[in-house]
């Protein structure tokens, strides 16, 4: 399969997308993620819950600093319940 170069096949198939197609296929996979997401929690997001933790999802690339500041505040904003909301790493199962 490396043989293959499978990315690079990837990365022209993508390169030649109509930028459109392209953008509504990665909200697609963000949405779908989203889903699975809660659906493991056993959660029914509200609609605006899911864009939110969707867009989260979309900046998963950016290169923030991954410090446990910057984990907790992107954390909370998918959190609604104030008192669930966390001001650290968790040291236990909630």
């Amino acid at each position: 399969m490396l043989d293959k170069n499978i990315l690079k096949s990837a990365r022209e198939f993508i390169a030649g997308l109509p930028p459109s197609v392209l953008d509504r296929a990665v909200r697609w996979a963000y949405l779908s993620e989203t889903q699975g997401s809660f659906a493991i929690e056993n959660e029914t997001p509200t609609p605006g819950k899911s864009e939110t933790f969707a867009a989260l999802l979309a900046r998963a690339h950016a290169p923030d600093k991954m410090t446990e500041d910057y984990l907790v505040a992107l954390q909370n904003q998918t959190v609604v319940n104030p008192v669930d909301k966390a001001v650290q790493f968790r040291s236990g199962q909630n």
